[in-house]
């Protein structure tokens, strides 16, 4: 029902915290490059081909629509990177609901996934306020519990 997508290190670490307590929701995780995963995570993670700016986005876009069209989430959430425009237009495609949730280490200056997230995104979430000049229909969440 809902598909975590993001890049590992950082963007996993948000992407845990954000399903933390969601007991009731099926959710998994979509990254490339997993790290050492814990167990309780085993059958909660789909790995996809990783990207870089290059060619290889296509085989990413691929993967997405397949996965997607596999999975049949009804949201998408990323926490970034690049995956997170790849499954967010693939997830257009299918009508899936596409929130983004931009790196709190953007205090400033928007990442370039946010930046083309923006136009696929149903919401978006920021975590400082001087990023809503560059997102207008953002919405502002400090991130504290």
């Amino acid at each position: 029902d809902l598909l975590m997508v993001c890049s590992p290190g950082g963007h996993f670490a948000e992407a845990r915290a954000l399903v933390d307590g969601l007991d009731e929701v099926d959710y998994k995780f979509v990254l490339h490059l997993p790290p050492e995963l814990p167990p309780e995570l085993l059958n909660r993670v789909i790995v996809a081909p990783h990207a870089e700016r290059d060619i290889r986005v296509l085989r990413q876009l691929t993967f997405a629509i397949r996965c997607i069209w596999r999975e049949r989430p009804r949201v998408i959430v990323s926490t970034g990177a690049l995956i997170a425009v790849t499954f967010g237009l693939a997830g257009k495609l299918f009508g899936a609901h596409f929130i983004y949730v931009e790196s709190p280490t953007r205090v400033n200056t928007p990442s370039l996934a946010a930046r083309l997230s923006y136009y696929l995104a149903d919401e978006m979430y920021v975590r400082h306020r001087p990023l809503l000049k560059f997102f207008p229909k953002a919405k502002y969440c400090s991130g504290e519990r």
